[in-house]
């Protein structure tokens, strides 16, 4: 009767370490590449997320390097722009295999949005601009808590998923007129280490009751250039100031060298590590109409093709960071992001400018098989003189039914909502 107990209890034992290692969300998991914010590139700044981002062809202010380079000749002194943003997200989980298991989870963070000085002078008879800038583009930060039972005769286990760690680009830019309508302008950014690290982790940990029974950790640096490639072109103007713009950006496809960590329990293990993350094309163009020197609309439209978005191991073998399936299996499609907004400009005192703005968005994020939708909204305010500038805005981002494949192969889904604050400063000299 004894060796049968003790048989028992190394079946058992076998099974619950089998569970373990084969059905923990940290397996199913994967390794995780997907930002937490929006993955889409987009500009910085209060202005131009008050007006819902729509500012391809705007582009008329320091921000201009982020957005389209070509726009920056509309620039008449030299600025400095500093732009800080706050970020609350907001997560409802849900695993249908175990409905027991969802909940809610919120992450906030405070960054430096943009920083850039930008200097106009004159080559011949065209404007020309140069301009330094520090731009914030993909935050990793997730707190992610589940308790449940991979079978109901094992035991409950507790489950946590953090992230954390941003990606930021130098970017030097040039922009020189063409002609008195149409102006061209590139940004060389460098995505590396500079004020703050480009780096990010998770840490994926399983606990019985308060027993830590498995930790895994990921860590990545992450390195690479690429540009922003954009043209700024005045299709019609009058006498009353009405005009018609057209702009038009690409952003390079790159190869970022990673280096990567992968700690289990402690302990370095060298058979899992990545050394290379190849990001997308992504291009768009905008349109925007000025009735006024006070009142404008614009409107944009952006193309991200995410089936080149892959990682790719020490041996060579390629994986979608979205699905995590090896590259030849994963079904992922471009998106194709809408953006509209105006903005109004109040005129007190003939010197001080009070700006009203708001937006509206389609914003999908890549997901296997078919994209997610998110949509949104901003609005966005200031004060203004001939001196400087000072812009805030808020934005609202929500997706409903999304993240499918980020913990496959159980039936997983999310919805998200998202809420960020920006405040601009810009001084003239």
């Amino acid at each position: 009767m004894k060796r049968n107990d003790d048989t028992m209890q190394m079946i058992i034992s076998i099974i619950l370490s089998c569970s373990i290692l084969l059905f923990s969300p940290a397996m199913m998991y994967g390794q995780d590449f997907q930002v937490s914010s929006s993955p889409n590139p987009v500009g910085s700044g209060a202005r131009a997320i008050g007006m819902g981002g729509a500012f391809i062809a705007v582009a008329d202010d320091a921000t201009a390097a982020s957005w389209n380079p070509g726009g920056l000749t509309q620039l008449q002194k030299p600025e400095f722009s500093v732009v800080g943003a706050y970020v609350y997200r907001k997560e409802d989980n849900f695993i249908a295999s175990h409905p027991e298991a969802g909940n809610s989870s919120s992450v906030g963070e405070e960054n430096l949005n943009y920083m850039s000085f930008t200097y106009p002078f004159i080559i011949g008879k065209y404007n020309t601009v140069a301009a330094l800038t520090y731009q914030h583009l993909y935050d990793y930060m997730r707190d992610w808590k589940f308790s449940y039972s991979i079978e109901d005769y094992l035991p409950v286990y507790n489950y946590e998923i953090e992230g954390d760690g941003n990606l930021y680009a130098l970017g030097l830019s040039y922009c020189m007129d063409i002609s008195k309508t149409f102006s061209l302008g590139i940004t060389l950014n460098y995505w590396g280490d500079f004020i703050f690290k480009n780096e990010w982790e998770r840490l994926y940990t399983q606990k019985l009751n308060d027993t830590v029974i498995m930790k895994e950790k990921d860590e990545f640096a992450f390195e690479g250039w690429n540009a922003n490639i954009g043209f700024l072109w005045e299709i019609w103007r009058n006498d009353k100031e009405n005009k018609l713009n057209f702009g038009f950006v690409i952003k390079t496809p790159f190869t970022a060298d990673i280096d990567h960590n992968y700690l289990i329990d402690g302990e370095l293990d060298s058979d899992l590590e990545y050394t290379k993350m190849r990001m997308p094309l992504s291009y768009g163009m905008g349109i925007s109409y000025s009735f006024s020197d006070t009142f404008i609309l614009s409107a944009d439209i952006f193309r991200t093709h995410w089936e080149d978005y892959e990682m790719e191991d020490k041996n060579g073998n390629k994986y979608s960071p979205i699905s995590n399936n090896p590259i030849h299996e994963s079904d992922i499609d471009p998106t194709v992001s809408i953006r509209a907004g105006l903005e109004y400009l109040i005129l007190w005192k003939d010197k001080f400018i009070i700006p009203i703005r708001g937006g509206l968005f389609y914003d999908p994020a890549p997901e296997e098989k078919s994209p997610d939708d998110y949509y949104g909204f901003s609005l966005g305010t200031g004060f203004g003189t001939n001196l400087y500038a000072f812009d805030i805005a808020y934005q609202f981002r929500y997706g409903s039914d999304v993240s499918h494949s980020k913990m496959s192969p159980d039936k997983f889904s999310q919805d998200i909502e998202e809420h960020l604050f920006y405040t601009s400063l810009i001084i003239y000299f």
